[in-house]
């Protein structure tokens, strides 16, 4: 019993920990607005594009052209 209590405890601290590694990043576009992302946009050499998620779990694709800059986010 004791080993299921502590199996459960470590599951649920590696969850909490892996979820407060996530990274943001701004992304910059060339029209001057910018979108959040969380974890490092991925580039596709293939559609020459961006992509990634937002902080409310919607999926972005930008083109290379559209993207300005992206430049990660200092946690406070």
């Amino acid at each position: 019993m004791k080993r299921i209590i502590f199996i459960s405890l470590l599951i649920i601290s590696f969850c909490l920990l892996a979820g407060c590694g996530s990274s943001r990043y701004s992304v910059v576009k060339k029209d001057g607005t910018s979108v959040i992302s969380v974890g490092e946009p991925d580039f596709s050499e293939e559609s020459s594009s961006y992509s990634f998620k937002d902080p409310d779990g919607n999926k972005v694709i930008l083109n290379r052209e559209e993207v300005q800059e992206i430049k990660e986010m200092k946690e406070k």
